[in-house]
């Protein structure tokens, strides 16, 4: 089973219940949602949450490429 396509979106989701910290007050959650499809038609759905939105451009830069190795590898 082989990866065809990945497709990563991030998006802040808006929380119901505000969550309080010591040094802030978080009311959306900053997520990376993935959508993977492999060469067997198998699709996986998954999430990666971030503590900011700022963190996510670089995070969705990690996944693709360590999608990128898994695609070079198993050739």
């Amino acid at each position: 089973m082989k990866i065809r396509d990945l497709k990563v979106r991030a998006v802040a989701a808006p929380m119901k219940r505000v969550l309080h910290t010591s040094i802030a007050s978080v009311s959306v959650a900053p997520l990376l949602l993935l959508d993977l499809q492999t060469d067997d038609g198998i699709v996986g759905r998954s999430y990666l949450f971030a503590l900011a939105k700022h963190h996510l451009p670089p995070l969705a830069k990690l996944v693709e490429a360590m999608a990128g190795i898994s695609k070079r590898c198993a050739r």
